[in-house]
C-alpha cells in the first residue's frame, strides 16, 4: 500500500488541480472577451435570433416564416427561448450571462 501511495505522490501536477486550473484560464477568456463591446460569434447571433423568434411565436426559425434547421445547439436555443420567456427583456441580456456563466460552472463541477 505504501508503494501505491508513493506512486500518486510522485506526480509533478495533481490531475484535480490541473483541470480545475484550466477550467478557470477558460472561464478568465471567455469573460475577456465578453468584455469587448464588439466581441460576438456568429453562432451566439444565430442561437440568440432563433431563441428570440421561438419567444416572439415565430417558430424555430432564422427570420419569421422560414423555418429551417440552423442553430448549432438546439436544446440551449429553445432555453434561452424558455428564458426569454421568463424574463422582463430589460434585463434579458444579464440572465443570459448568468446563465452561462452558471453553466460553465455546473460543467466544471460536474465534471
Amino acid at each position: 500500500m505504501n508503494a501505491r501511495v508513493k506512486a500518486s505522490s510522485d506526480k509533478l501536477v495533481n490531475p484535480d488541480i490541473l483541470f480545475v486550473l484550466l477550467c478557470c484560464v477558460a472561464v478568465a477568456v471567455r469573460l475577456l472577451l465578453l468584455s469587448r463591446e464588439d466581441y460576438l460569434e456568429d453562432d451566439t447571433f444565430i442561437t440568440l435570433r432563433f431563441a428570440r423568434n421561438i419567444a416572439e411565436g415565430a417558430g424555430y426559425a432564422f427570420n419569421s416564416g422560414e423555418p429551417v434547421y440552423g442553430a448549432s445547439s438546439p436544446l440551449y436555443t429553445l432555453l434561452l427561448s424558455l428564458l426569454a420567456l421568463i424574463v422582463p427583456k430589460e434585463i434579458l441580456p444579464f440572465a443570459v450571462l448568468c446563465w452561462s456563466v452558471a453553466s460553465v460552472i455546473v460543467a466544471a463541477l460536474v465534471i
